[in-house]
């Protein structure tokens, strides 16, 4: 088989020749790759993923239910996710347009409204779930 690199706008070497299997597993790395520079860069992401710990580590001390996991995860990965998504969009639109605008200030005031909506939301949750666990 013959392998042929090609690179990307955004810099990276892809291989085109290589199997379907091959294609997902690198597709997983540059999902990863993206991770690792969201916590690298985003402050935001730091504070996330630190509350992400404190949650877990008190779901570990309080030993909660299988539910409450459940809740729990679903909790820290959208809001972890609604943060990566939002850092995406005000990093595309400051290298679309540098320079302050309007719209697209109206644009990243909307995504960082998503993260604090989703944020609230896994707040109202946790409270729900560690509410009794902490009164008794």
């Amino acid at each position: 088989m013959v392998w042929i690199t090609h690179q990307s706008p955004c810099g990276d070497t892809t291989l085109h020749s290589m199997s379907q299997f091959k294609k997902r597993i690198l597709s997983f790395a540059h999902a990863f790759k993206g991770i690792t520079y969201a916590l690298q860069t985003e402050v935001h992401m730091k504070l996330h993923a630190l509350a992400a710990l404190v949650v877990i580590c008190a779901g570990f001390y309080f030993d909660v239910t299988t539910m409450e996991w459940a809740l729990l995860v679903m909790c820290i990965v959208a809001v972890i996710g609604m943060e990566m998504l939002n850092s995406s969009i005000e990093n595309l639109c400051d290298h679309l347009h540098p320079s302050r605008h309007e719209a697209i200030g109206q644009v990243k005031d909307m995504a960082a409204g998503a993260v604090l909506v989703v944020s609230i939301g896994a707040a109202v949750v946790g409270g729900l779930v560690f509410w009794d666990y902490l009164m008794s």
